[in-house]
């Protein structure tokens, strides 16, 4: 009996199951092009992300590269200006010595004339 319905309504039960397959087929491809679309979107936003990181990764390391510069630079001066007080630190030290001798060159003069005075 079952057969005999099968076969009776073969081309009704073919063209629904034709639609119902074709049915299912549409949406699953929908569903592909829909999805397809969202990852591909998804991966433009990571690609622009990712531009956006190299881009900020430059710029920090071109800040770097500047700031190391800098930082040579100022050891630099201030090597250069630690050699240089360490000189006028030397002379300085050199004419004290040269101010004593001339003290102590002044003092015996003021005593050889106060002798020459007293002896006049």
């Amino acid at each position: 009996m079952l057969l005999e319905f099968i076969v009776a309504n073969w081309g009704i039960l073919s063209t629904g199951a034709a639609t119902i397959i074709g049915a299912v087929v549409g949406a699953w491809k929908a569903a592909q092009l829909h999805f397809d679309k969202k990852y591909e979107k998804q991966v433009e936003a990571a690609d622009k992300l990712a531009a956006e990181q190299t881009e900020w990764r430059n710029e920090i390391l071109k800040q770097v590269g500047e700031l190391r510069l800098r930082v040579q630079d100022l050891t630099d001066q201030n090597y250069s200006l630690v050699k240089e007080r360490a000189q006028l630190i030397s002379r300085v030290a050199e004419l004290e010595i040269t101010i004593k001798k001339h003290e102590a060159t002044i003092e015996k003069l003021q005593e050889v004339n106060n002798d020459t005075s007293r002896s006049r």
